[in-house]
């Protein structure tokens, strides 16, 4: 994991990390996995307080993540199976409920979102999947979370859907005028061979008639 720089302003309540990237598991290749040019966060900090605490906005500006399939396994299972077995500690006894902390967030931004494929059995494929743009969420911190997730995947999906259709279309296309041109030339080739044919026919009838 790695960070280019880390703004944080205490008293104006702002917080920012640029150039966060988290580099590809061992076994598969050298390039980056997840990575964020900007993630920042304005809070209200008059509201820390309160039962009510405001963020005014969050954003993550060029979210990428690489989906790389190799050794019959991918990236993303491998750094999952790595998080759930560093898990094996008993959980700490909990005596409170769910928190209770309420949030109002007025604004979140994930701009310019791009998804790459890669490896066995997986096309080499690079996703535009567009920017979410959610406003006036509140609730608890789940709560928030199911708020937005629940649009997140419904766009990326959407969008990786038609993304993939294109990508499939251009391929097939690829490989349609591919097929046209080698078809083309064995059409060519058949028909130079059959005047070939019909040549030698001819003079030998020539001949046979002529005797």
């Amino acid at each position: 994991m790695s960070v280019d720089s880390v703004e944080i302003d205490l008293t104006g309540g702002t917080a920012a990390i640029y150039g966060f990237s988290v580099a590809n598991p061992e076994g598969f290749s050298d390039r980056v996995m997840i990575s964020f040019s900007e993630v920042s966060v304005a809070i209200d900090i008059g509201t820390l307080n309160s039962e009510i605490i405001s963020i005014d906005s969050i954003v993550a500006r060029q979210p990428s993540a690489l989906y790389e399939s190799a050794n019959g396994t991918t990236n993303i299972d491998t750094v999952s199976a790595r998080f759930a077995g560093s898990g094996n500690e008993e959980p700490a006894d909990v005596t409170a409920d769910e928190s209770t902390v309420q949030l109002n967030i007025a604004s979140i931004l994930i701009e310019d979102i791009q998804a790459h494929m890669a490896g066995e059995g997986v096309p080499d494929l690079t996703l535009s999947l567009g920017d979410i743009n959610l406003q006036s969420l509140q609730g608890t911190p789940n709560e928030i979370a199911s708020q937005i997730m629940e649009p997140l995947m419904q766009q990326i999906s959407a969008n990786a859907a038609s993304a993939l259709l294109q990508a499939t279309a251009d391929m097939l296309t690829d490989s349609l005028q591919g097929a046209t041109e080698g078809l083309d030339d064995i059409t060519e080739g058949l028909g130079d061979s059959l005047d070939g044919v019909g040549d030698a026919l001819e003079e030998g009838l020539g001949n046979l008639f002529g005797d």
